[in-house]
């Protein structure tokens, strides 16, 4: 990891962009070091979510989760685990993959906000072998 080039720039929505400067204006002197500083706490709290589900969802059932979450907004997602649910729910994955659905939403509702927030995220996200990430 040393050789990876640390130097970023990031574009930031309009609306979004307004808000974290605010944020970063009111709660750190250095911006560049408020934006480190908040980096580095989603990084060791998706390192707990992420290690608390490890586990928890076969693989088909990540699967079927990253199929059901396909072309929902990110954002919209984890929001108090509601529309993670509601997505799995009306997807009717148990026709199209060899999963117990209640018992997969019974798990995904005893999630914190912290993990769905993370495993929508990492939905969204994941791609082929990335997957083992959480079995």
């Amino acid at each position: 990891m040393d050789n990876v080039d640390k130097r970023m720039s990031v574009r930031l929505t309009h609306h979004t962009g307004s808000d974290v400067a605010i944020f970063l204006e009111k709660n750190f002197k250095n911006k560049s070091r408020g934006v480190n500083e908040i980096l580095d706490k989603y990084l060791e709290l998706r390192k707990v979510a992420m290690g608390q589900m490890k586990g928890m969802f076969s693989r088909e059932e990540i699967n079927a989760m990253i199929e059901a979450v396909e072309g929902v907004e990110v954002n919209n997602l984890w929001v108090g685990n509601n529309l993670l649910l509601t997505t799995v729910q009306k997807a009717a994955l148990g026709k199209n993959w060899d999963i117990d659905t209640p018992s997969l939403i019974d798990r995904l509702k005893a999630l914190n906000n912290f993990q769905a927030f993370f495993l929508s995220t990492w939905l969204k996200n994941v791609q082929g072998e990335d997957i083992k990430e959480l079995l």
